[in-house]
């Protein structure tokens, strides 16, 4: 049997090509890149351009936001979150200006205006901490408009939401509500419920008192259950 044939070495003719089609393979590329040179040339400018401006809008945008924690740290009264609101309009101080001013109104009782704050929140900030905040606000303003299945719906997606810092409370308020429209069956197991998912949240204790006072009310005659007092309605977290 004939030896296999060695490697060629490096910049050695390919076998399978002749001389001159190896000549006329290499005079076709440098051919094609001398016709497209300024479409590529093109090409890569825009890309560059595209990068050049990315990174200027970038430096803008810290620049803005920068100002706008600024002005934030300064606000001592709710005209300068109002102003911090409306000058910085997008930025991350001015969510927070927002969810403030929303607090405030609800705790004012100026349920519409607190509404359209956090609904702010949650527009301009979707995917800020400060969102499931601003949707247990909006279940607050909802329970205080009578609308109470709309505010279970918020109050319990709020609870189910991971890693919300509002869930411990969210899911509390929805079994007081609950309790409050006299389903205790259901009240019982969301305080359970609670108990169980947020055992280092200071929601469990009042979770654990309410449902004691709950499991002995089921056990009392239905005249001494009606005598005892409804819990408070809830309101907004503070922002953060």
């Amino acid at each position: 049997m004939p030896p296999p044939p060695s490697p060629s070495p490096a910049g050695a003719r390919r076998p399978d090509l002749l001389p001159n089609e190896q000549e006329v393979s290499y005079d076709n590329l440098i051919e094609w890149l001398d016709r497209r040179k300024n479409w590529l040339i093109g090409l890569f400018g825009v890309a560059v351009l595209a990068v050049v401006g990315f990174v200027v809008w970038r430096l803008q945008t810290s620049k803005i936001e920068n100002e706008a924690a600024v002005a934030l740290t300064n606000a001592r009264s709710l005209d300068s979150l109002q102003n911090v609101l409306q000058r910085f309009a997008g930025t991350r101080a001015a969510i927070f200006a927002a969810m403030t001013l929303a607090d405030h109104l609800f705790d004012q009782g100026e349920w519409d205006r607190a509404a359209a704050l956090y609904q702010t929140v949650l527009r301009e900030g979707a995917s800020s901490p400060l969102a499931p905040a601003a949707a247990f606000g909006m279940g607050a303003v909802e329970e205080a408009r009578g609308n109470k299945e709309n505010a279970l719906r918020l109050y319990r997606s709020v609870a189910e939401a991971r890693g919300a810092f509002a869930a411990p409370q969210a899911a509390y308020s929805a079994a007081r509500l609950l309790e409050r429209e006299n389903r205790p069956i259901e009240a019982r197991q969301a305080y359970e419920d609670l108990a169980a998912r947020f055992p280092e949240s200071a929601s469990r204790m009042e979770a654990l008192g309410r449902l004691e006072r709950l499991k002995a009310l089921l056990h009392q005659p239905a005249s001494a259950a009606a005598a005892s007092p409804a819990p408070s309605a809830p309101s907004p977290l503070p922002a953060r």
